[in-house]
């Protein structure tokens, strides 16, 4: 997570002399996520029962670059492509039941090719929609404890398919830069970890909510 803002706080720093002209189409853009990580629904062997695992979300903090093209300076076709990675912070809680006590650690890094359709517009602001198809690189961990003393860990990584959609605005603060605020909905693929003691599954899903900058040249 350190490397992705530094790399984000030097893309910040190099464009902002460098920008020139907007009319070739290309842009990158650093993006600040706020998610709203949800587990979905717990799936757990028998063998698991007993340790309270019920559906939970968390606030995280995160951070993406994209690169993408926008058709409009050059086609006058209000549609932009770009890819984009993201990673994100962990969520973690911590559920009790009758049996004992079980820690969830998640996480997911993202890779996304997303499509936008804005609707230019005679003022300075361009509201758009937007979807994308990608992978979820899944990270899913349960350290277990029982309260009769002893216990187990479980992890593993697992990669998925991901979508979104999304809408958002962006604000031209001149003909390179623009200020851009969106909400997606994500969905991570369903991650499951199997092991001698037992096996568990979530169905992720995320609510982001998107500042960034977009600086053409």
């Amino acid at each position: 997570m350190k490397r992705l803002i530094l790399a984000l706080a030097m893309v910040f720093a190099l464009a902002l002399p460098s920008v020139s002209s907007a009319a070739s189409g290309m842009y990158l853009a650093p993006k600040f996520l706020m998610t709203v990580q949800n587990t979905g629904i717990v799936d757990r062997s028998s063998s698991m029962g007993g340790f309270g695992l019920d559906p939970y979300s968390q606030f995280t903090l995160g951070g993406a670059l994209a690169a993408g093209y926008d058709f409009w300076p050059q086609q006058m076709l209000p549609l932009r492509v770009e890819i984009e990675f993201a990673m994100r912070g962990n969520s973690e809680t911590e559920w009790s039941g009758v049996r004992g006590t079980s820690e969830m650690t998640f996480n997911s890094t993202t890779l996304l090719a997303n499509v936008y359709y804005d609707f230019h517009n005679s003022t300075a602001f361009t509201p758009y929609i937007g979807a994308g198809l990608g992978l979820a690189f899944n990270y899913l961990g349960f350290d277990t404890e029982y309260y009769n003393g002893g216990g187990y860990s479980m992890d593993d990584r697992q990669t998925n398919f991901a979508w979104q959609v999304g809408a958002g605005v962006a604000y031209a603060i001149n003909e390179n830069i623009a200020v851009d605020v969106a909400y997606r909905y994500l969905d991570l693929g369903y991650t499951q970890v199997d092991s001698y003691y037992g096996d568990a599954g979530i169905r992720p899903y995320n609510h982001e909510f998107m500042l960034g900058l977009r600086f053409g040249f």
